[in-house]
């Protein structure tokens, strides 16, 4: 599993740098590489980029992971009647409306004819929702 995988990669990486410490006392003290130090450097990355690679293939599914489960947590479902606040982009102000339909929702804004998808709808709160109730009530009266 990814555990062993992490494992075994982090293992072969420690035993290169150990290696690498271990023989730089008895490579020639000269100024410009040789080949064993460029073999030990190309080995160390090599063995890092796996490591690097599988934290953030893991990093990602983890994100996702926790998005969906986010998401099922605070998925709203409406049913028609219900009085919603809608809106297409974060930049506009919330409107009132009633879902008159749910598969997908549409919502009927207040004095519109035909209702309309959203990108953005949340329920509106009890205190607004009474607001909402009385000029309804006043509209059909």
């Amino acid at each position: 599993g990814s555990g062993e995988r992490i494992t075994y990669a982090v293992t072969m990486f420690l035993t290169i740098v150990a290696l690498s410490l271990f023989t730089s006392g008895f490579r020639p003290p000269v100024p410009e590489s040789v080949w064993l130090d460029r073999y030990q450097t190309r080995c160390i990355i090599l063995t890092a980029l796996p490591i690097i690679e599988t934290v953030f293939a893991y990093y990602v599914a983890n994100v996702i992971d926790d998005a969906m489960k986010y998401i099922a947590r605070h998925d709203e479902v409406f049913c028609i009647g219900d009085l919603v606040q809608v809106r297409m982009s974060t930049l506009e102000d919330w409107q009132d409306g009633e879902v008159v339909g749910v598969s997908p929702v549409a919502v009927l804004l207040d004095g519109a004819s035909e209702p309309t998808r959203w990108n953005h709808i949340k329920p509106l709160r009890e205190d607004q929702n009474r607001g909402f109730m009385a000029n309804a009530a006043e509209d059909t009266h």
